[in-house]
């Protein structure tokens, strides 16, 4: 029996919207805890935080790609959506001045394509189409107060990591310093849910097997790679759903690469 519809995630991972939106920077009051033996110390979670939100300070650009899919009885996605993205960011302010993206998406049986250019501007302009070969169509805010915005975002899903340090556990490898959960009793899908449009209903969140991976490169202290999972199996059915984000190029993408598109 399938129990459908009770872990809804809406596809609309990449939003533009042309009216003001203010994006908030965590502010965190974690103090380091210093010791005078000597020894080198794991690091804590609270101090990777604080080490995250100075090194975040300064991130103006990435390159994002970002794979949604839901399964219910079967290894094959029932909906998915992979998309890929390049962003210029205000120094200092997580504000979203530049970004050009493209997505595919699967719902319902039915593909479909969508390409997104914010090449910043007067009244920050949105092109837009349905097919690498479509015919672009243009958006543009009312007035010059519009803003760009995108989910998920790194600084917000950033922000609710950053207010997250007594449910996170931390541990080190060579290359990356990983935060995954201390109890499956974290409201992860209330936590995300502005990010990622999730919904649910018929089940409580605590009924779901949860989790959350995020890693951090030890020597810039970017956030590069983030997991967040849901899943449900159980006598009313069965059902999975699987959010990767993974971000690179970090403070190397060439803004001037993001225009108007030529074929307009």
């Amino acid at each position: 029996m399938k129990l459908r519809s009770f872990l809804i995630l809406v596809f609309l991972p990449l939003l533009f919207v042309l009216a003001s939106c203010s994006l908030i920077k965590g502010q965190l009051s974690h103090k380091q805890t210093s010791s005078s033996s000597g020894l080198k110390h794991a690091m804590s979670t609270s101090q990777l935080i604080d080490k995250m939100d100075k090194a975040n300070q300064k991130l103006t650009s990435m390159k994002m790609k970002a794979d949604f899919a839901t399964y219910e009885e079967s290894d094959s996605p029932v909906s998915s959506q992979d998309m890929t993205a390049s962003l210029i960011y205000k120094k200092g302010t997580g504000d979203l001045v530049k970004g050009k993206a493209s997505f595919d998406s699967l719902k319902e049986g039915k593909k479909s394509f969508e390409e997104i250019v914010m090449p910043g501007g007067s009244n920050n302009p949105v092109y837009s189409r349905q097919s690498e070969t479509g015919t672009w169509e243009k958006m543009v805010a009312e007035d010059e107060e519009g803003d760009y915005y995108i989910r998920p975002d790194y600084f917000k899903v950033w922000k609710v990591l950053s207010e997250m340090a007594d449910d996170l556990k931390v541990k080190e490898d060579s290359q990356y310093y990983t935060l995954t959960l201390t109890s499956q009793n974290t409201d992860l899908l209330g936590l995300f849910k502005e990010q990622f449009n999730l919904e649910l209903s018929n089940l409580d969140q605590l009924e779901l097997d949860k989790s959350l991976t995020v890693k951090v490169n030890k020597k810039t202290f970017y956030m590069e790679k983030f997991d967040l999972g849901f899943k449900y199996d159980g006598d009313r059915g069965k059902i999975k759903l699987l959010i990767h984000l993974k971000y690179f190029s970090l403070n190397k993408v060439d803004k001037n690469a993001i225009k108007v598109p030529s074929d307009i």
